[in-house]
């Protein structure tokens, strides 16, 4: 299933390789509390119709990256990487979360019923990843726009619970 990656396990998540005796080390950027498993919560809430809640304002911004991406920078890291270095991975589009809650309710063509709460002590207005290390060394960049990535999100819940919207 196409997805973006679920950032409900950590903060960063390393996929790491052993070639030989090197290490290599490819680090996708994820999402930080309070918005943890935001992304699939309110994908089920835009498919069942039922109300979706933000903590905060919904202007904090996140670099998503879908899960295709990241494998092909991990991939690009094993293959091509110089040992013992660290590769931060990225989708490259800053986005907003009303910005992409908006892009979704464009592809689903239904509406989501936000509510908004206070903003999670400790949450982070905005994350991204320096992704220039493995641009110039090993040549990657990320492949999945966000609206690519969201539409096959999309299809994929949709398919999952035989949804047809």
């Amino acid at each position: 299933m196409h997805r973006f990656w679920r950032s409900n396990e950590t903060a960063y998540m390393a996929m790491q390789y052993y070639c030989g005796e090197t290490l290599k080390d490819a680090r996708a950027r994820m999402s930080a509390p309070p918005d943890e498993v935001w992304l699939d919560g309110f994908i089920d809430a835009l498919l069942g119709g039922k109300p979706f809640t933000v903590y905060g304002s919904g202007r904090q911004s996140r670099d998503f990256t879908f899960v295709d991406d990241a494998v092909s920078a991990t991939i690009a890291a094993m293959q091509r990487g110089s040992s013992g270095t660290t590769y931060n991975v990225g989708g490259g589009s800053e986005t907003t979360l009303n910005d992409a809650i908006e892009l979704c309710e464009e592809l689903a063509g239904t509406p989501l019923r936000v509510i908004n709460e206070a903003t999670a002590r400790g949450d982070v207005r905005r994350t991204g990843a320096d992704t220039t290390l493995i641009r110039t060394e090993l040549g990657w960049r990320p492949e999945t726009p966000l609206a690519r990535g969201l539409a096959l999100q999309l299809e994929a819940a949709r398919a999952a619970v035989g949804t047809i919207g």
